[in-house]
């Protein structure tokens, strides 16, 4: 019998698109995969998806609200939608909610601010293409103001949409852990340091928060000449002149003016897009005021130099054309070699040269100088390592690209400040710290990346020794101690109801009446027909008829008995509550003169001032769980500490749930807050004692690796 196989892709219909992908990728990349343009404001390849724009929504056949494409992963055939009508509607309202606190200029394109900066504004461009140019809803009432600060970039805090992406490129691709937020509601803003100016805080300007920004939050200061729009200037692709990572960039050039506007960092396998602050913003000095444009020569009278004289050292010199200062350099290059032979020179390459370079100058060396007398500065810093490595590993060159940190056990670093010295390379090792890669620093001074390693060897010791409080978290939700339901009493029709689900009642006041018409004329009919049979009772008791005396008694007793209902009905035709509650279910005020069936629960009221907590606890957790046990309960609706209860009881009966089971856990609270009601969703936490944090945070593994290890075992 041939043995099972399992496909190494799955299919995905997107907008009638069938494309195979492997398993886990997102509904994002999937649509990418066939072609297909998702906008996105929160999401960029480089950093985690954390769907908190919502601007990726799509339809997914079966789902019951629309799935953000950046987080939610396909599955085998999967049917989606990402022009639905739906899909669109949401889109726009998303976008012109976000338009109308975006600034606005009368000049600016859109009736928007659109100064050109450099790169694109997503959220600009997602309004043109929607065809929002006045957004319904008023603009926020105050200003978050701009920041300045900063000698490269330029905060607008009123641009902010609060995708969360500077903060996640700050933290997740750099490692700098600068910028967080500050503020809620709507004063919730990005804040450098303890809500610091950007200037004054520990930003080093690598500018990865201001590539990753998609609106005009954060923007380039321009450093040179104001940017110009892609018309009018020529990108060109070049490599960072600094640092010997050699990072591939892209400058932005006037090629009118021969200036360099703006430099960004491309993609390569290098460096990843990333720039440090030099390689970003240190091209300036190109155009600095003193730099020489024209060689110089000393004149003859201030040899040898000795300018000290001289309150401006450059009338030591005179300008001269690159063809006599070259001669020049020539002549006295040959002078030397004639006069004291070729083992009298020596050459010295450099680094900040490329490898072409170095090889032109190698042979002018030994070719025209007749000398092998040629180092590089290289060799000064690396011939110990390059021992070592064509020790142990055969060869001194370079084998990987940093990058590969992300993929190693353990990184060791000797006698290098990377932080400093190559930034760009420091981003890959403290990514791999951050994700539990050891780290390991022998340097007799103590660089800025030992802090990663020391903080490894802390939570590595934290995690061993240490204990923590374990506690058990689930869903919660707020229920009343008990609930009286509102039935119907009798069929009839409902006449008013001014009352619906979520209203306060008091004892007594109205909750709905039913049409009392019916009854009052079958109370007429009733009262007619005892007036009858009483007359006809007493006619048969004058002529002492004694058989037809019974009958009638009887039948008067009916219609006594009729008539007694009927006025009862009419008396319970006014539902009220029977205690100061809230109307957890029910809303009749769209049922007015609509028929109701006797026994129909038309309310369900629950006590304003009793309470109790319905936790929803993962059978993988229930068995730490028991009754007297203490927690907290934090609920969505409020805003504050949180409230306290205990444990009650436990149901022995689990409730199946998005591929799991849960146990109902019953808890009273300690105080019922101001504002609480029935219904509130929040999440609890309940107190499971003392436990090593290691168990704590690696419980939930080491259970699946445990019950995975006894289902393969025979």
């Amino acid at each position: 019998m041939p043995e099972a196989t399992t496909s190494a892709t799955i299919a995905v219909t997107i907008d009638g698109i069938q494309v195979a992908v492997p398993p886990g990728t997102t509904l994002y990349d999937a649509a990418r995969c066939a072609g297909i343009d998702i906008p996105v404001l929160c999401h960029s390849p480089q950093l985690q998806p954390v769907a908190v724009c919502r601007m990726c929504v799509v339809e997914v056949q079966g789902a019951r609200v629309l799935q953000a494409a950046c987080i939610r992963q396909a599955e085998d055939g999967m049917m989606v939608q990402t022009q639905s009508d739906k899909v669109k509607q949401s889109r726009a309202m998303l976008t012109e909610l976000l338009m109308s606190d975006y600034p606005q200029s009368d000049q600016a394109h859109n009736g928007h601010t659109q100064r050109y900066t450099g790169k694109r504004n997503l959220l600009l461009d997602l309004a043109e293409q929607q065809g929002i140019t006045a957004p319904r809803f008023p603009a926020r009432p105050f200003d978050h103001g701009h920041d300045v600060s900063s000698a490269v970039i330029q905060v607008n805090h009123n641009a902010c949409i609060m995708c969360d992406r500077c903060i996640r490129a700050c933290d997740d691709v750099q490692c700098n852990e600068v910028i967080g937020r500050a503020g809620k509601g709507y004063l919730a803003r990005i804040a450098f340091d303890h809500d610091l100016p950007m200037g004054q805080s520990s930003c080093v300007s690598c500018g990865e928060c201001m590539a990753a920004c998609p609106t005009g939050a954060l923007i380039d200061k321009p450093l040179t000449l104001p940017l110009l729009s892609d018309d009018s200037v020529q990108h060109v692709d070049s490599l960072c002149p600094y640092c010997g990572v050699g990072c591939s960039i892209t400058y932005t050039v006037d090629t009118q003016r021969h200036t360099i506007l703006q430099v960004a960092g491309r993609e390569s396998p290098v460096n990843h897009g990333r720039l440090c602050v030099k390689g970003r913003y240190g091209f300036d000095y190109t155009h600095h005021q003193e730099r020489l444009l024209v060689p110089l020569l000393r004149r003859p009278e201030y040899y040898p130099k000795a300018v000290d004289s001289l309150a401006n050292p450059r009338q030591a010199f005179r300008e001269a054309t690159w063809d006599e200062v070259l001669d020049l350099a020539a002549q006295r290059f040959m002078a030397i070699k004639q006069q004291f032979g070729s083992q009298a020179l020596a050459g010295f390459g450099s680094a900040k040269c490329s490898n072409e370079d170095n090889y032109l100058f190698q042979k002018l060396i030994r070719a025209v100088f007749g000398t092998n007398n040629v180092d590089h500065c290289t060799r000064l810093c690396h011939a110990s390592s390059v021992a070592a490595l064509m020790e142990q590993v055969g060869s001194g060159s370079v084998s990987n690209p940093f990058a590969d940190c992300l993929e190693t056990d353990a990184i060791f670093i000797i006698g290098s400040n990377t932080t400093h010295n190559h930034p760009v390379a420091a981003t890959f090792m403290k990514q791999a710290a951050k994700a539990g890669t050891t780290l390991i620093i022998a340097d007799p001074r103590r660089p800025a990346i030992k802090v990663f390693a020391v903080l490894a060897v802390v939570l590595t010791g934290l995690l061993a020794t240490a204990n923590g409080t374990f506690r058990v978290t689930a869903k919660t939700v707020v229920e009343g101690a008990m609930q009286r339901a509102a039935a119907a009493p009798f069929q009839g029709y409902v006449a008013e109801a001014p009352v619906r689900a979520g209203d306060t009642v008091r004892k007594g006041q109205l909750l709905a009446a039913l049409d009392d018409r019916d009854l009052k004329l079958e109370r007429v009919r009733w009262d007619s027909e005892k007036e009858q049979v009483e007359r006809k009772y007493r006619e048969a008791l004058a002529k002492h008829d004694r058989s037809a005396s019974r009958v009638l008694a009887a039948q008067l007793a009916q219609a006594e008995a009729q008539l007694a209902l009927t006025e009862e009905k009419l008396g319970r035709t006014r539902l009220t509550a029977p205690f100061d509650a809230v109307v957890v279910s029910g809303d009749l005020s769209q049922l007015l003169g609509a028929p109701v069936e006797q026994g129909k629960v038309l309310f369900e009221l629950a006590p304003l001032d009793s309470y109790r907590v319905i936790l929803q606890v993962d059978e993988r957790d229930i068995g730490y769980v028991g009754p007297g046990q203490r927690g907290e309960l934090a609920l969505t609706g409020l805003v504050g500490a949180p409230v306290g209860f205990t444990v009650k009881s436990i149901t022995s009966v689990s409730t199946p749930q998005e591929g799991r089971n849960f146990f109902r856990v019953e808890a009273e609270l300690d105080e019922a807050p101001a504002g609480l009601r029935p219904g509130m969703e929040g999440v609890g936490k309940i107190a499971a004692g003392e436990r090593r944090l290691a168990w704590i945070w690696t419980r939930t593994f080491a259970n699946w690796l445990r019950l995975s290890l006894w289902a393969w075992l025979p």
